[in-house]
């Protein structure tokens, strides 16, 4: 995991995390308030998409197995 990308996964979390008013904590916690799921869902299409991250790397960001985050993004694309 490059560094630097690592820096910009965590400042798009901080981020969408304020804006959400979502605790960070709480959102690596695996918690499964909907408010947190949606979140964990949009973060992981976004760090897919805008920062090229593999799955195994959006999941242990976010707090939960890579296998759930492929069923999120599969969700998420309507699959």
């Amino acid at each position: 995991m490059g560094r630097e990308r690592a820096e910009k996964i965590e400042q798009h979390i901080r981020e969408l995390c304020k804006k959400e008013e979502v605790n960070i904590e709480e959102l690596r916690s695996g918690s499964r308030r909907p408010k947190v799921s949606r979140l964990r869902r949009r973060l992981a299409t976004d760090l897919l998409e805008t920062h090229g991250a593999p799955l195994a790397e959006i999941a242990r960001h976010v707090g939960v197995s890579t296998s759930a985050i492929s069923k999120t993004i599969k969700r998420a694309k309507g699959d």
